[in-house]
């Protein structure tokens, strides 16, 4: 019996110094390893203004990149925490607009301008008249050749019916000015020209259906717009 007393005592002993030990940070009694700080993340400030192609700002718009985010003020300015040495992309996006990507470079402090393009529909029965302007934005349209590219270029949705069974609708494009202007429908891969009817006049059978009809209405690759331009829509 003693000699169980004295082994259950040495047990004790053993324990509460293996506990001690542990708070005291480890068996060895040092203290334990601290961890290593992270660096913090070297930003840079980019502050600019969003606005539209007819230069007039655009408020409301979310600006973000990564888990960096704000909002344009009612005069479109914004200011926008950025990594520093690396060019970025911010998605844009407005009610009312198309969203854009922007690269933003590496330039700490730029007041950048920001055009987006406000989002035109046209409908069955819904003649519309569209103005083209010098600072509308370039697109790849179709396949992604030079002979698709289009600057400037608007971008147009073609509503009406959603569902499988919508049928292609012919849409004509038709201006008077004397300058050349080209028409591409496109489901997002496959581009598909426009048939020349007349002078200044295009078609084009749309494809796709729904809010997925897209089409692009612009000046094509190597020419120029001299001045805007007003074109009309009409879809059949």
């Amino acid at each position: 019996m003693v000699m169980w007393q004295t082994f259950s005592a040495v047990r004790v002993v053993v324990v509460l110094a293996g506990l001690a030990a542990t708070a005291c940070g480890g068996s060895d009694g040092r203290p334990p390893l601290a961890p290593t700080p992270t660096a913090p993340v070297a930003t840079r400030q980019v502050a600019g203004t969003v606005v539209d192609t007819d230069n007039r700002p655009v408020g409301g718009a979310r600006l973000s990149h990564g888990s960096a985010s704000t909002e344009s003020d009612p005069d479109g300015r914004f200011s926008l925490a950025l990594p520093v040495g690396a060019s970025v992309l911010v998605s844009i996006d407005a009610s009312g607009f198309e969203p854009r990507r922007w690269d933003l470079g590496a330039s700490p402090d730029a007041n950048f301008r920001l055009p987006i393009a406000r989002r035109v529909v046209v409908t069955p029965g819904e003649p519309l008249a569209v103005s083209l302007t010098t600072d509308d934005l370039p697109y790849y349209v179709g396949e992604p050749y030079e002979s698709d590219y289009c600057r400037p270029c608007k971008l147009i949705r073609v509503g009406g019916e959603a569902g499988s069974a919508s049928p292609a609708r012919r849409v004509h494009l038709r201006w008077t000015e004397d300058v050349a202007l080209g028409m591409w429908a496109s489901n997002g891969s496959i581009g598909i020209a426009a048939e020349v009817v007349g002078p200044r006049h295009l078609s084009v059978r749309t494809i796709g259906v729904g809010d997925s009809r897209l089409l692009y209405v612009g000046v094509p690759l190597r020419n120029t717009l001299p001045q805007p331009i007003t074109f009309s829509l009409t879809v059949e």
